[in-house]
């Protein structure tokens, strides 16, 4: 069998694949358009009957209770939160008593660390971050970060504490590294 007649029997096989999956597809929409249930996993609050979805009273409630269009808080678009949350960070970066914890537990693994080395750096921090591309923040955010919520009340952030302690030892012995070269 030759290139040319393989190629063109390929070709007729690959077309007749294309129009069954379009006509299964054209059958399950229309199916479903009619409210004809087609198979797979059924919403929450409803069950299968008779190729129709029933809707279960118990699930239902609790669907209405606190199901979508329940909840008071408005989409909030990922800027703002991003935002809120680097002003926080920045805010508690600049909190002596931050600073101060973590050094004392980074001084276990680097005792040369000097804390006014680590609060020149850590003060530092903030101009440095209007430089950093944002592939560069990230890392650095989910070191300090575990969690942040989002609630009516407003946002609450859960920060790691040996992420905190293990950023103040590398930006410290940065610093150190620095001072060094320039002495």
């Amino acid at each position: 069998m030759g290139r040319l007649t393989l190629n063109i029997l390929l070709s007729i096989a690959q077309f007749q694949r294309e129009v069954a999956a379009e006509r299964t597809c054209d059958k399950v929409r229309a199916s479903r358009m009619k409210g004809i249930f087609m198979g797979g996993t059924p919403h929450y609050g409803y069950k299968p009957k008779d190729r129709k979805l029933v809707i279960q009273d118990v699930e239902a409630q609790t669907v209405l209770k606190h199901g979508a269009g329940s909840c008071p808080l408005a989409r909030v678009p990922a800027a703002e939160i991003e935002a809120a949350v680097i002003g926080q960070i920045r805010g508690m970066l600049r909190a002596p008593e931050v600073i101060v914890a973590p050094w004392r537990a980074a001084l276990t693994e680097n005792e040369g660390l000097a804390e006014d080395e680590v609060w020149e750096a850590m003060a530092a921090l903030d101009t440095l971050w209007a430089e950093l591309f944002p592939a560069e923040q990230a890392p650095i955010v989910q070191l300090l970060l575990e969690r942040v919520d989002i609630g009516i009340d407003g946002l609450r952030l859960r920060f790691r504490d040996k992420g905190l302690a293990q950023m103040v030892m590398e930006v410290g012995m940065i610093a150190g590294k620095g001072r060094r070269e320039a002495a």
